[in-house]
């Protein structure tokens, strides 16, 4: 997938290209409101031969970077993102960047930085070595957001 953020007057913000998924067929694009993330771009796809199964793909706009936040399965529950990794990551964060964004009051870096610790990237078990990480993303296993508490639950599970 290729995605471009633009401010109010049309000038280009960021423009991101990133794998949607190994063996897995993009069907359909659009944006939907979510309660307590906002505008999020949502993409259904269907698996190929020996593909994930991921029908569902949510990405969102944290800072002004596109970020994916949630990816579903053909039930509806939430997908880790552990066998070829979708969507896109940041480069050049360092591990107290990362656990910075776990204390943040936007619930959509939360978000995001919870499903990135869940997903096989660079860089990932050295942030979840990081004492305050573990206490961060343990505390949230109860959080009341359902997204953010599953999210929370498959990244405890990576760290033990």
């Amino acid at each position: 997938l290729r995605v471009s953020v633009f401010d109010f007057d049309g000038k280009l913000v960021d423009s991101s290209e990133f794998a949607a998924g190994w063996r897995i067929l993009t069907t359909e694009i659009r944006f939907i409101q979510v309660k307590n993330f906002g505008e999020v771009l949502e993409v259904e796809s269907l698996p190929a031969i020996g593909g994930a199964d991921v029908r569902k793909q949510f990405y969102a706009v944290v800072g002004d970077k596109v970020r994916l936040i949630r990816l579903e399965d053909s039930n509806g529950a939430l997908q880790s993102n552990h066998y070829h990794p979708i969507g896109f990551t940041e480069v050049g964060r360092s591990a107290a960047d990362w656990e910075r964004s776990l204390t943040t009051k936007d619930e959509t870096e939360v978000l995001a930085t919870l499903t990135w610790l869940g997903g096989p990237h660079l860089k990932v078990n050295e942030v979840r070595a990081r004492p305050a990480v573990k206490k961060a993303v343990n505390a949230m296993k109860d959080h009341p957001n359902a997204w953010i508490r599953e999210a929370a639950r498959v990244a405890a599970e990576q760290m033990d």
